[in-house]
């Protein structure tokens, strides 16, 4: 098995008597062991008159099997042991995966094994679980998404399985009893279920041979045998092709999709023909195809490669967002598309565009951040079903066969012919509606003239294909690192620039990240200047990666991002080359300069993307407004919308102006760096960058304090269709036995709060708890969505839940109590497992204030002293009638609804917060 060369793990491949292909990972360094089991059967093996059974299956899985008849059972055994199971079922495979402490691994393996191979199928639980499939499926009508997948079935080949409706819902199951769906469900299993259609994946610090014995011990009872897939017809037929799909999406978009009708192409992982396209297609440097619809101001994105995939067919997408004029002048944008594919098509693909690709697919392979265990057996129990054993590893990397005549081949089928043509936009004329989703759409062939021109087009004189990458030639021999910066040392306390840099011991990889945060004064001036900055770091992330996307694919990543106080650049990859980068990044930040036509596309794609998140699922829409509630320095869409409407190009050169006048910049570097080349950096940008600004404070990262002697009640308008509840508890200080008081109590209280909300009382699909804290201030919140019930009735169960829950605390038993205790200590102070994980890791404490980088041993140091009384008292405490810190969000899908409830109900957020009490 081809394994990269600074990989430390252990890697054992094995079949079992029974036929179960078994991959075992041993790594030393992972605190937490993982496991996944990938089944080569998903939804195309849903009977026709039954779809979604395999979905149905899936949930069923959970609802107890014969050794262990608790719904959840395998969940609830890892909610106290520092773990959590998942799952998903595609169109061809099934995968479940989880995680626990090591200690529990075997214990964890035998709920996992039984519930794989031994369900129940209970009438009572299927009966439970067709209602859980049912709010899923109400969940997703307003998903543009889903509503899209739907129009893409409904247009395909009839006879192909991909065509049928994979989710189900109650109209399907309904019709029939749930004996009979019992007993289907039990085929099903038995058929597909069997270890050769199965593969399973250990990751764990155990022993090779401990883990395969415990692999041999839990699976070996698994029924042998292999369920040989069916032949499938085709995706598409001839009608199917050379076709204009037009779909009107909920919320607001100008998409265009050119998907072109591809074999499979798995065979050919060793010359990844469609990578090389999609690289071309999708460059956005100077001369690119994005480059030039830009300037054409036609597109504002793009993206290449996508499209699903299955057993014998491949999608090949072309993806583009259109600005207002080019979804008018979409046939200009779809002959851009053509004549660039036209230009491929007369350079080819030269061997050394070939050797590229694979340089740097060799070093991302050899230098890739290591996965956290539960997803990189998630990932590897899938690889092992398309790769073969020696490729495992290495499948998505491998290029070492250049095949040009291939990669012809390939661009032969980039036709209009051979083409579907999706326009997702406002407006269009329909006349088909979409089953389940009811999404209009009409379906129409090319027209001739189209494609005529479409074939004859010439290629633009501003086009070229991308030249050799300057930025790949990097040095991969890390240096030897200095003792005193293993732990990261301030080398710059100014007013206006802190600098912190740390050299790391124990990754030894060319590689290193570097923070740089700016906080503005100006931020404190008001939503208008914060509304327009949003607009402006838009368009530096739009030139940012044009001018570096070369960089960015040779291993040199960019980040620029707005946030509550002013901007962050995040740059990472190859230590060789990042510090001169990011300077020239920094400078060209600083010396933004854009013209109105630009403003003017970045202010309307704001605007628009503000204007749809007021679409978005009311449970979204309670934790966003929540989150500008706690945070001074945070602006609602709604608050925004009426500043981008009337804001100008003139005004932003003004606010520009204003955000750069006055700054504090923090800084880090972290990785394979030395300290002379640190400190080299460091001079620059404090004498050749800041030096040009006035030096300013870091901005406090306060929050709003809830205080009050009643519950706070905060209404938010949603679509009409699903309510939402959230109830949040705050807690009265920041102090480290209250934040370690709050994340217990969360974790307590997590696992009965879904049973009995989602399982036993089926209230909604989207049921659930988590510990939230703002600006480093704990808190917890409670959430339900429901299709079926109002808010009252929701509050109303959730407040019923907390009435009980100080009992449900005392009754925990010792050795649970015990053990979740030391599994959240464990975790908190675990060995970071990459390098990006430390940087970010350092990165928040220094944040923080953490200056000694400390408080994560500090608070596993809180936790472990909680007693069970502790955490009653603290829980009172939050639910006292006098001292407590709460606010109930809830959906109003009309102005004059009022929840039915006793609280102090908030009108006005921005009056809430400007008369709020702060807390540091």
């Amino acid at each position: 098995m081809i394994q990269s060369k600074h990989d430390r793990c252990r890697y054992r491949y094995l079949t079992l008597e029974n036929g179960l292909r078994v991959l075992l990972v041993e790594d030393t360094d992972c605190k937490k062991s993982a496991v996944s089991a990938t089944i080569a059967m998903g939804h195309f093996q849903d009977p026709q008159h039954c779809e979604g059974l395999s979905h149905l299956l899936e949930h069923m899985l959970f609802m107890g099997c014969e050794h262990f008849n608790q719904p959840n059972h395998l969940a609830d055994f890892l909610a106290s042991r520092g773990g959590h199971i998942n799952a998903w079922t595609g169109t061809e495979h099934s995968s479940f995966y989880f995680d626990t402490l090591t200690d529990a691994l075997d214990p964890a393996l035998s709920h996992f094994s039984a519930m794989l191979c031994n369900p129940c199928f209970s009438v009572s639980g299927i009966e439970s679980e067709v209602q859980a499939i049912d709010a899923e499926f109400r969940l997703k009508q307003q998903d543009d998404l889903r509503c899209l997948y739907q129009v893409h079935k409904e247009t395909c080949n009839p006879a192909h399985p991909f065509s049928q409706f994979s989710v189900g819902n109650l109209d399907i199951f309904s019709q029939f009893s749930g004996e009979e769906l019992q007993r289907m469900l039990f085929k099903i299993h038995a058929e597909h279920y069997r270890a050769g259609n199965m593969t399973l994946c250990v990751v764990s610090n155990l022993p090779l041979a401990q883990s395969c014995a415990l692999v041999e011990k839990h699976f070996r009872t698994i029924p042998p045998g292999i369920r040989p897939a069916d032949a499938l017809p085709p995706l598409y037929t001839s009608q199917h092709l050379g076709q204009i799909i037009k779909v009107v999406p909920i919320k607001t978009a100008r998409r265009m999709i050119l998907t072109f009708a591809l074999p499979d192409i798995q065979p050919h992982y060793r010359s990844k023909p469609l990578y090389l396209l999609s690289h071309l297609i999708g460059d956005e440097g100077q001369g690119s195809l994005l480059s030039h619809l830009k300037h054409q101001g036609l597109a504002t994105n793009l993206s290449a490669g996508g499209g699903i995939q299955g057993s014998n067919f491949k999608d090949f997408n072309i993806n583009l967002q259109l600005t207002e004029t080019g979804a008018l002048e979409w046939q200009r944008v779809l002959e851009a598309v053509f004549a660039y594919l036209k230009l491929i098509k007369s350079e080819g693909i030269s061997r050394w565009r070939f050797d590229e690709r694979r340089q740097f697919n060799q070093l991302a392979f050899d230098y890739h951040d290591k996965a956290k265990p539960i997803d990189l057996a998630a990932s590897l129990s899938v690889q092992m079903h398309h790769y073969p054993e020696e490729h495992v590893l290495v499948g998505e990397y491998i290029m070492d066969r250049y095949d040009p005549e291939l990669v012809t081949s390939m661009l032969g089928k980039l036709m209009p012919e051979n083409m579907r043509l999706k326009l997702i936009m406002p407006d269009l004329t329909t006349d088909k509606t979409a089953k389940w989703y009811s999404t209009p759409y009409a379906v129409s062939p090319l027209p001739a003239r189209l494609i005529q021109r479409l074939n004859s087009v010439s290629v633009p004189s501003d086009m070229q294909l991308p030249s050799a990458n300057p930025y790949l030639c990097v040095r991969t021999e890390p240096y030897k690192s200095n003792p005193d910066f293993n732990q990261p040392q301030n080398l710059i306390a100014d007013r206006g620039f802190t600098f912190w840099f740390g050299q790391d011991a124990d990754f030894r990889q060319p590689k290193g990240e570097l923070y740089l945060s700016l906080d503005s004064a100006a931020m404190e001036q008001g939503c208008e200047l914060r509304s327009y900055k949003r607009v402006w770091a838009s368009m530096v992330q739009d030139k940012l990666n044009q001018d570096y996307y070369q960089a960015v694919i040779a291993g040199l990543n960019l980040h620029f991002y707005a946030h509550q106080g002013g901007f962050s650049l995040h740059t990472s990859g190859f230590s060789d080359r990042q510090f001169d980068l990011a300077a020239q990044v920094l400078r060209d930040i600083m010396h933004f300069e854009f013209n109105d036509s630009q403003f003017e596309q970045a202010r309307a794609r704001q605007w628009q993307a503000m204007q749809n998140t007021l679409l978005n699922k009311p449970i979204n829409r309670l934790f966003t407004r929540l989150s500008v509630l706690l945070q001074p320095l945070s602006d609602s869409p709604l608050d925004m919308l009426p500043v981008l409407d009337s804001a100008t190009a003139p005004n932003m050169r003004k606010m520009q102006d204003q955000i750069l006048q006055q700054m504090h910049l923090d800084a880090f570097a972290y990785g394979d760096w030395q300290l002379k080349e640190a400190k080299k950096f460091a001079k620059h940008i404090k004498q050749d960058v800041l030096s040009q600004f006035q030096a300013g404070d870091l901005l406090p990262r306060k929050v709003v304090s809830l205080q009050s002697e009643q519950r706070h009640l905060l209404p938010v308008r949603c679509q009409p269709g699903e309510h939402a509840v959230l109830l949040y508890l705050q807690s009265p200080d920041n102090c480290a036995a209250n934040i370690a008081k709050t994340i217990l109590t969360e974790q307590l209280l997590a696992a009965p709060f879904f049973n009995q909300l989602r399982t036993e009382k089926q209230l909604g699909y989207v049921v659930g708890s988590g510990y939230m804290p703002y600006n480093q201030h704990p808190g917890m919140g409670f959430y339900v969505q429901s299709p079926n019930h109002s808010p009252e009735i929701l509050s109303r169960h959730i407040d019923e839940f907390l009435f009980q829950a100080p009992r449900l605390i005392e009754s925990i038993p010792e050795t649970e109590w015990l053990g979740l205790k030391s599994s959240i200590s464990k975790q908190l102070t675990a060995r970071d497992t990459s390098l990006s994980m430390r940087c970010q890791r350092l990165w928040l404490a220094i944040g923080n204030q953490d200056i000694n980088f400390n408080q994560q041993e500090q608070l596993s140091g809180q936790i472990e002293r909680v007693s069970i009384a502790d955490i009653i008292r603290y829980f009172d405490q939050l639910m006292s009638e006098t001292t407590s810190a709460q606010v109930l969000l809830y959906s109003q899908s009309t102005a004059d609804f009022t929840l039915p409830v006793e609280g102090q109900k908030i009108n006005n957020v921005g009056e809430f917060k400007a008369n709020a009490t702060l807390v540091p």
